[in-house]
This record gives C-alpha cells, structure tokens and sequence, in this order.
C-alpha cells in the first residue's frame, strides 16, 4: 500500500480514510463495479438543500454520477481474478497494471521493429514513461490496460501483411473484435478512430507502391476515391484510367470495431437505465467538455485563462496549462523527421479531433498518455540514428524529465488541491456550460 500524505490531506476531515492507489477515484469504480455491478442515480439528488431545508430535483438521471461511465471490460478482468483465481481486489489492479505494462512493451518492441526503428527493444520501454509520468497514481485504473489494447491494436495496424491468404484474413478479422474491446475498455478510443483512418491509407498507399504503384500519397488519396466511385463514374461516362492499388485493411477494421463497441455499449446503457444514449448523456451532460464541438473561439478563450496574470494560481488556469502542455508534449516527436510518418500523421489526426471535440479537459494527459501512439513516438524520437549503436542520452532524459515533471506537479501540487478535475471557462458569469 501506498500512502502519500499530499494526497492524504484531501481526507483531513475523513481520518478513516486511507489512500491506496488500488481503491483511488477510478480505481475504486472498477472494483465497485465488480462488487456491486452497474448503477443508475436516482432522479431525486441530494445536491444542496433550498432555505426551507427542501431537497433539489435533478431533471435527468444523467445530471449525476454513474458508474455507467466506467467501461466493462478492466472490471471483468478484476472479476475474473477474484472469482476464478482467488486474487484479493485489493492487489486485482496492481497485477492486471503490471501484466499490462509488460506487454505493452512487448507489443512496442514489435511494432517499433516493424516500423524499422533501431533498437526496437531498447528503446520500447520508453512506451510507459508518458504512462507513469501522467497516470502515475491512477495506474491501477483501466489506462495501463488501454494502453496495451492499443499497442496490440497499433502493432496489427503496422505489421507488414501476412505471407499467405490465410494468415492476412486471420489479422485482418482479428482487428474488429479488438477495436470493439479497446473501447469498451475506455472511451478515449474514439478519437483514434480518424487517426486510423490516415493509418489506413498510409499503409494502403505503401502496399500500393510495392504492387507497382508510382504517385505520391496525396495522388493516391484521389485515386482512391475514383477507385470507389467507379461505378458512378461509368454511369456518368467519364474516362478514368486504371491504377493498382492495395487496401491494408486491418486499420478500418480496428476503427470499425471501435464503432461496434460503442455501438454495444450506449444500446446497452440505454436498455439498463431506460434513457436513450444514457452513456452518451453522462459523457456529455454530467463530466462536460472544455468547450462545444468546432467551438474555436470557445477554445482559444479556455487557453487564454492562463495568462490571467490578475488571478495567478488559480485551479481553472493550472487546468488549461496542463491540458495544453500534454497536447505540445506530444507534437514534439510528431514534428521530428525521426518519427516515422504513419505515426506522426496518426497523432496530428488525434490531437486536432481531441481539440476540435472539446475533449481536452479534466485528463487530457492521461487521454493522450493511454493510447499507445504517445509512447511509440517518443520511443522512436529518442532511437539511435544510423551511424550510432545506442539512443540519444539527452532526448532520453527529455522524456523521462517530462514523466518526473508530470509526477511532481501531481502529487505535490494538483491532487492535494483537487486537480485535475474538469474547469470549464471561467468569466463574469460563471462557469460555462460546457
């Protein structure tokens, strides 16, 4: 057990309550989860009490928390341990973490040598420092383990096709169940689902030029296109000119079944809570978002809180300059020529959704840390460079720097004062609605 008196503080008024990192916020959810199973509020709240003592009414069940949040597969795994192998609850995330983290490296180490970076298996042990720079007292939650759902995901993504028909069928179907259950482990699967879309034709494109094809990748995107709308252009009589093209399809597979598992998990929400979209009204309703969908002057304004020199030290400027130096933290191996290409389009197309969806709120670090593309792209900006037998010392303290950094602040400074927890734009009139 771990008791950290910073963290402790926040239960001055609760000296029963001892911090430990397998019953911590998220952590405790799951293992609820587990105990308890799925729950839905009550539409009566007590959330305040008018003068005359009355209580207040919530409209929505969705305007309260529900452990419907929470996705169902890292608590299955927490009962399948307890129930099956006898393993006590308390140490149940502990191990799915440990066991997680390992092959996540595994599957790094994979996919960066498919990726032909140097040291592949050096320099994949870098996958968990943005990990437990960033999640470091929530490792017994489900992040350690979307972590290594990703980077299984990434590795099918990467690997170079299978030598026969059967074996590339076989990866190729392996990708939809997997999506499906990468997002029923967390939600933040969604916004890898345009980040797979550029993986898809990226490695398309590369197939392509090995059956012969010649343009470049933004010649191809348009070939593409015309590939698909062949029969409409026939009807319409329009000359087009044949091309090869190769389709790698695991990435819309991966995507698709991201889409399947949502799919699932709002039927079912729905059906368990009687609200249409239940989970999707809790995502939105109850744990916001820094600002509305395409909202850029929405944006701009909840960055902009930072630089209140009148009001210096407040929880809803430490918000925005932690959410925006995790999203600059990750453009810096995105911007590097070391990085290769499909990983760097990738982590443009899931920094831009996350910014344009509003999703850059209350763990925007954790958010980006989880997905396994973080990771893979720092692993790959600090490998050595041809010429050179060992990685680059300095790049490597850079990444670890930014995981002592990111532990320093949240233990010394954030947890102690609630952070980070979801500030919206904070003006004249409050706090914004989203």
């Amino acid at each position: 057990m771990l008791i950290t008196p910073n963290v402790q503080a926040l239960y001055a008024n609760k000296p029963a309550v001892t911090y430990a990192p397998s019953h911590f916020q998220d952590a405790r959810q799951y293992v609820l989860i587990c105990i308890q199973g799925y729950n839905v509020p009550d539409t009566l709240l007590d959330v305040g009490t008018s003068a005359n003592g009355a209580y207040t009414f919530a409209a929505l069940p969705t305007l309260a928390p529900s452990r419907i949040s929470w996705m169902p597969f890292y608590p299955f795994l927490h009962c399948a341990l307890n129930r099956l192998a006898g393993l006590s609850l308390v140490y149940t995330g502990i191990f799915i973490t440990t066991l997680a983290a390992g092959v996540a490296v595994f599957f790094a180490a994979l996919t960066l040598r498919a990726l032909g970076v140097a040291r592949p298996a050096l320099v994949a042990l870098t996958v968990i420092a943005p990990l437990f720079g960033a999640t470091w007292l929530f490792l017994p939650g489900a992040d350690a383990l979307f972590l290594a759902m990703s980077m299984l995901g990434l590795w099918l993504v990467v690997r170079p096709p299978a030598a026969g028909p059967r074996g590339e069928a076989l990866r190729t179907l392996a990708a939809l169940p997997l999506g499906a259950l990468i997002l029923l482990t967390k939600p933040n699967a969604l916004p890898l689902v345009p980040a797979l879309a550029f993986a898809f034709l990226y490695q398309s494109w590369r197939r392509s030029l090995l059956a012969g094809y010649t343009a470049p990748f933004n010649v191809f995107i348009a070939d593409v296109v015309i590939d698909q709308t062949r029969p409409l252009l026939r009807l319409f009589r329009v000359a087009d000119e044949r091309r090869v093209l190769r389709y790698d399809w695991p990435p819309l597979l991966l995507a698709a079944g991201i889409g399947l598992g949502m799919a699932f998990w709002l039927a079912y929400s729905s059906t368990i809570s009687g609200v249409p979209f239940y989970f999707l009204d809790q995502q939105l309703n109850y744990w916001g978002r820094a600002w509305a969908a395409g909202d850029l002057a929405g944006m701009f304004r909840y960055y902009a809180q930072m630089f209140d020199l009148a009001n210096v030290g407040q929880p809803w400027q430490w918000q925005p300059a932690w959410n925006l130096a995790a999203s600059v933290s990750v453009l810096v191996p995105a911007a590097s020529r070391r990085v290769p290409i499909v990983l760097r389009g990738m982590l443009l197309c899931l920094v831009v959704f996350i910014q344009f969806a509003g999703l850059a709120h209350n763990a925007n670090e954790r958010y980006l840390g989880s997905t396994a593309l973080v990771g893979l792209a720092w692993a790959a900006w600090i490998a050595p460079v041809e010429g050179r037998q060992r990685p680059c010392v300095l790049r490597y303290a850079v990444v670890v720097g930014f995981a002592a950094c990111m532990v320093v602040l949240v233990v010394g400074y954030m947890f102690p004062n609630g952070l980070p927890i979801f500030i919206g734009i904070v003006d004249g009139a409050g706090v914004s609605p989203w």
